[in-house]
């Protein structure tokens, strides 16, 4: 009888902090609709109000892990990249930032519920940056998602125009575990590794990515300044591709793409 107490008791409680997670959750979204229409209205400096938004979008997803609610959480990581660096933004940049609210309000009003085999469809929904962000013209846009875990952030920028130059959507993430939890959940087409990473190296994590039934089947390269045989690279999956930087790395890059048959 006290173990079924103490279950019951257990489960309201989670009931209850859900709840009030949710609540908190349409709180901040409605926050965020108020600051887009100041910064659009010109009544807010964009800067400081979009890092303002970034903030929120950071917190929330924290919250979002502890409230075991993952897409949420994916939708907040993805908003937080999208404005990282955005300055001076356009119409379909306000356009994007709306459907990130309202994509998070609806996740919400349908219980937020984990659902693993909606997080793939619900990545290739989510806004990224365009071609357009970094002067690229006339690029059509493919529906091939790629996944970048590089945590320099210049070489990041790099690799990103590179990709979609070719068309590409492309998504972020700063850490190895982060990097695991998005390829588990989001199923990018293929994904692109910093050899040096903190926490664990480029190389654990694409043996990492290899072991497990659910990634293994992902094309992943990583990226290094040096080629095969290198001792530095003696536990790389043959499976894994080597990107090398500098001169070499678009005809690199072209190799893996033909390899796994990316289009």
């Amino acid at each position: 009888m006290n173990t079924e107490t103490g279950g019951h008791s257990v489960e309201a409680m989670e009931r209850q902090l859900e709840a009030e997670f949710l609540g908190e959750t349409i709180d901040v979204m409605n926050g965020l609709d108020v600051l887009l229409e100041n910064i659009r209205s010109h009544q807010a400096a964009p800067a400081e109000s979009l890092a303002a938004m970034r903030r929120a979008y950071v917190n929330l997803e924290a919250r979002a892990q502890a409230a075991e609610q993952p897409l949420i959480r994916m939708v907040c990581h993805r908003a937080a990249e999208y404005v990282f660096d955005l300055r001076t933004p356009e119409e379909r940049h306000y356009v994007d930032l709306q459907s990130f609210i309202d994509r998070i309000r609806q996740l919400v009003e349908g219980g937020a519920a984990p659902d693993a085999e909606a997080a793939p469809q619900l990545a290739r929904e989510l806004p990224t940056r365009s071609a357009a962000d970094f002067d690229i013209k006339d690029i059509v846009q493919r529906n091939v998602e790629a996944m970048l875990v590089i945590p320099d952030r210049a070489m990041s920028r790099l690799i990103e125009r590179e990709l979609m130059a070719c068309g590409y959507r492309v998504s972020n993430a700063r850490t190895p575990f982060r990097a695991l939890e998005i390829a588990v959940r989001a199923q990018p087409d293929f994904i692109i590794i910093s050899a040096v990473l903190d926490e664990l190296s480029g190389i654990d994590l694409a043996n990492a990515l290899v072991s497990m039934p659910a990634t293994r089947r992902l094309p992943t390269a990583i990226l290094t300044s040096y080629g095969w045989g290198h001792p530095s690279l003696d536990d790389l999956p043959v499976r894994v591709a080597i990107l090398r930087k500098g001169p070499e790395f678009g005809g690199d890059l072209a190799e893996f793409l033909a390899r796994f048959r990316i289009t």
